[in-house]
C-alpha cells in the first residue's frame, strides 16, 4: 500500500481526469480496520438512555405484526418532536426477533455500520481530493471519540445509517460514466438514507454540489449519459415529494416548540442576543469537540450549557473563529477555484445548519451525534489541506492522533458498558444535565439501592433547586428508606425553591401523609416530573 501526496490540482480536478484520485479501497480498509479495531469494546455494553425505550422496551418490537406501526407512527410515539426513521426502527425489530435482547448483537451491528461509514468517507474523500486525503479523514473518522455517542448508544445507529447509505450513492455518482443502472442505484440510497434519518434529505442537494466535480468520460455516449442525468433527478425529485406528502400524512412534520420543556433544549429561553449568540457558542462547543475531545458527555440539557451566553463564555469566541474560518476556507476554494474544497465546506455547513438551533430549535440543544455527518465533511476538508503537506510532515502528525484519538475512544466508550458507573462517571463530568441525575436516581431504584439513590437526589437539590425532579426524587427516596420525617422537609424546601407545579406538591403531601400515619397512599402513581 503505497501514499503518496496528491497534485495541488486534484483537489479540484475531476475523476475522469488523466490525474484522478484513486478509488480509495487501501484507505478504506484501513479506514474500516480502525473502526472495528476501537469500538470492539462496546461489544461488552448494555442498553444506555434511550436504547431502553427504542431497542428493548418499545411495544412495536414483540411482534412482526406490529412492525407496521414504525411506518405509521414517529420514531419515538411518546416524543414531542415528528421524528421518522422506520428503516432504523426496522433493524431493531428484526434484531429482536432473529436473537431477542441480547445487547452484544446489537452493538456488533452498530460497529459494522460505523466501519462501513468510516470506509465510506474514505472513498468519497479518494474520489474527490486523493488517497492522502481519503487516509487522513478516513482514519480520524474512524477513530474520534465525538462519535462514541452514535456507536455506543444504540439509539445513535440512525446516524452511521444515514452516513453511509448517502455516502454510497455519492461515490456512485461522482465517478463517470452515469449510466441507467448507476442512477437506479445512486436512487436506490436516497430513501435508504431519508428512512434512516431526516438528514437523508440533504443527498439530493449534495449530489447537485458534485456536478461541477464530474467530467464525462471520453468515448461513453453524450445521449445516454443525459437520459440518465435527467433519470436520475426525476427519480431523486419525485422521491423527495412522495416522501414529505407520505410523512404529512401519516404523522405530520409541524411540532408545538411553544410546549417544549424548557430543560430538554433551553433555547427556547433565549431572546435578544442570547438567541443570536448561543448558536455561535453552540458551534464553538461542537468544535473544540472535534478539534479536543477531552470533556464528553451523552447529555447536555438544563443547566449543562443553560439559554444565556456572552462575553465571559469562551466557546462563543471559538465559534466566532470557526465561521471565520470557514469564510475563509470558502474564499481560498473560489479563488483557486477548487470545487473539491469547496463541495466539502458548503456541504460541511448546510450539514451542520440542521442540527445548529440556529434557523430553527430542534429538540434537544446539543448531542454529540448530531455531529457525525458534519464531521465526515470537516475531515474531508482538514484532509485536503493536511494531505498538501510532505508525506514526511502529515504521515506521523495522522498518525499521533489516530494513536491519541482511538486511546481516548477506547477508555470513553468503555463506560458505556456500565450503567450504573457510566451514569455517575457522566454526572461528576456534566452536574449542570438534569438528565443524568434522572437516570443515576433511576438506574439505583431499579437495584433497590435506595440510600444510593438519596444521595444522587440530595446532590441534585443542591446542584439545581429550582427544578421539582430533584426533589421528587428526594422525597421518593426518603419514603422507601422510611424517613418520612426527611421527606416532609425536603417538600418544606421544595415549597420554597420552586414556586410552581402545586399537583405534584400536592400529590407527594399526600404520600407523606399516607406514609406517616401508616394507610395505603390514595394515589399509584403521581404527576412526578421524570
Amino acid at each position: 500500500m503505497s501514499i503518496s501526496t496528491p497534485a495541488p490540482v486534484l483537489l479540484g480536478a475531476s475523476p475522469s481526469s488523466p490525474d484522478r484520485p484513486a478509488s480509495g479501497r487501501g484507505p478504506a480498509v484501513v479506514a474500516a480496520v480502525l473502526a472495528l479495531v476501537v469500538y470492539a469494546i462496546t461489544l461488552r455494553g448494555t442498553y444506555i438512555y434511550d436504547d431502553c425505550e427504542v431497542a428493548r422496551d418499545d411495544p412495536r418490537l414483540v411482534s412482526p405484526a406490529k412492525w407496521s406501526r414504525y411506518w405509521t407512527q414517529p420514531y419515538m410515539p411518546g416524543g414531542l418532536d415528528k421524528t421518522y426513521r422506520p428503516l432504523t426502527s426496522m433493524t431493531f425489530a428484526v434484531e429482536q426477533w432473529l436473537h431477542g435482547p441480547r445487547p452484544w448483537a446489537f452493538h456488533l451491528v452498530n460497529i459494522l455500520l460505523h466501519a462501513g461509514a468510516s470506509a465510506a468517507v474514505a472513498v468519497l474523500a479518494a474520489r474527490l481530493a486523493g488517497s492522502a486525503t481519503a487516509f487522513v479523514a478516513g482514519a480520524l473518522f474512524a477513530i474520534h471519540p465525538v462519535h462514541t455517542d452514535a456507536v455506543a448508544s444504540l439509539v445513535g445507529r440512525a446516524e452511521p445509517m444515514c452516513l453511509l447509505s448517502m455516502f454510497i450513492g455519492l461515490c456512485l455518482f461522482i465517478r463517470p460514466p452515469l449510466t441507467m443502472k448507476k442512477s437506479a442505484a445512486i436512487m436506490a440510497s436516497f430513501p435508504l438514507a431519508l428512512l434512516s434519518k431526516e438528514q437523508g434529505m440533504l443527498f439530493p442537494l449534495f449530489i447537485l454540489a458534485l456536478v461541477p466535480l464530474r467530467r464525462r468520460r471520453d468515448g461513453f455516449p453524450r445521449a445516454e449519459e443525459k437520459r440518465a442525468a435527467f433519470f436520475l433527478a426525476g427519480g431523486l425529485l419525485w422521491m423527495l415529494a412522495v416522501y414529505g406528502i407520505l410523512r404529512e400524512q401519516l404523522i405530520g412534520t409541524w411540532w408545538n416548540r411553544g410546549s417544549m420543556y424548557w430543560i430538554y433544549n433551553p433555547l427556547i429561553r433565549s431572546v435578544g442576543l442570547d438567541r443570536v449568540l448561543l448558536p455561535v457558542a453552540l458551534l464553538g462547543r461542537y468544535l473544540s469537540l472535534l478539534v479536543a475531545p477531552v470533556r464528553l458527555s451523552p447529555d447536555y440539557t438544563a443547566y449543562a450549557i443553560g439559554w444565556q451566553t456572552g462575553l465571559h463564555d469562551p466557546y462563543l469566541y471559538v465559534g466566532v473563529a470557526a465561521v471565520v474560518s470557514w469564510i475563509a476556507v470558502l474564499a481560498y476554494s473560489l479563488r483557486r477555484r477548487n470545487m473539491a474544497l469547496l463541495f466539502g465546506a458548503g456541504a460541511m455547513a448546510v450539514s451542520y445548519l440542521l442540527i445548529s438551533n440556529g434557523p430553527m430549535i430542534i429538540s434537544t440543544i446539543f448531542a454529540e451525534r448530531l455531529i457525525y455527518l458534519p464531521s465526515a465533511f470537516f475531515l474531508i476538508v482538514i484532509g485536503s489541506m493536511l494531505a498538501r503537506a510532505r508525506p514526511s510532515v502529515w504521515v506521523p502528525l495522522v498518525g499521533v492522533l489516530v494513536i491519541l484519538g482511538g486511546w481516548r475512544t477506547v477508555r470513553y466508550a468503555r463506560q458505556w458498558n456500565d450503567r450504573m458507573r457510566f451514569y455517575d462517571q457522566s454526572l461528576d463530568a456534566q452536574p449542570g444535565s438534569i438528565m443524568l441525575y434522572y437516570l443515576s436516581f433511576d438506574e439505583h431504584a431499579h437495584r433497590g439501592e435506595w440510600r444510593e439513590a438519596r444521595a444522587v437526589a440530595v446532590r441534585g437539590s443542591e446542584n439545581l433547586p429550582d427544578l421539582i425532579g430533584t426533589w421528587e426524587m428526594l422525597i421518593e427516596s426518603s419514603l422507601k428508606l422510611g424517613d418520612v420525617s426527611g421527606a416532609r422537609q425536603a417538600l418544606a424546601r421544595a415549597r420554597k425553591a420552586y414556586s410552581g407545579d402545586s399537583k405534584s406538591f400536592t400529590y407527594w403531601q399526600r404520600q407523606i401523609d399516607a406514609a406517616e400515619t401508616g394507610k395505603a397512599p390514595p394515589d399509584a402513581q403521581g404527576p412526578q416530573s421524570r
